[in-house]
């Protein structure tokens, strides 16, 4: 009767080996998802513009309230307003150079220069608390930054897929293995 599994066969080792080398893959490709904001170009210039336009708001009912007054000077700036917590019966409504432009929880528009208003929406019909940011930025800029984050972000997550597939069948040539033994 058997009772201890020796682990000096090499066919087990090098299954282990592979499970340890997966494992590693994962844990290094999810650290450096986590940590993006602090490695990625340009983050923090966006989160900035983000945080510094960061506000609480208190909506009452079927009204609207005026949040900000944005002046675009360029004619290529995109403005992306958002509705960041509890926001799912608001509409953020944008008005300027005889335009009126409305959208739910999120807003991303690139508008001609002039002066525009932003006016959040309670559709609910209940009073309650949202919390809201914008930010104003030139178009290639905003585009190409979040195109690259996708890519990026993309990339990280089919390594850490893989990085658990190589586990996975490195667990299971280590359960084959076992089995030839026994």
């Amino acid at each position: 009767m058997k009772r201890f599994i020796k682990f000096n066969n090499k066919e087990r080792s090098s299954s282990l080996k592979v499970v340890g080398a997966g494992i590693a893959i994962f844990l290094f490709l999810l650290i450096l998802f986590l940590t993006i904001p602090f490695y990625y170009p340009s983050y923090s210039t966006v989160e900035n513009v983000f945080h510094s336009n960061y506000r609480e708001i208190s909506l009452s009912p079927d009204k609207g309230i005026l949040v900000s007054s944005v002046n675009l000077t360029k004619s290529n700036d995109t403005l992306i307003a958002f509705v960041t917590e509890q926001g799912e019966n608001v509409n953020i409504t944008v008005v300027g150079n005889g335009n009126t432009l409305t959208d739910s929880r999120f807003f991303t528009e690139e508008l001609p220069p002039g002066n525009y208003s932003i006016y959040l929406l309670d559709t609910s019909g209940m009073p309650y608390n949202v919390t809201f940011t914008y930010g104003v930025f030139p178009a290639t800029f905003i585009d190409s930054f979040y195109s690259g984050l996708g890519i990026y972000q993309t990339v990280l997550e089919i390594g850490m897929s893989l990085g658990i597939v190589i586990a996975i069948i490195g667990g299971i040539l280590f359960l084959f293995s076992l089995r030839k033994r026994a």
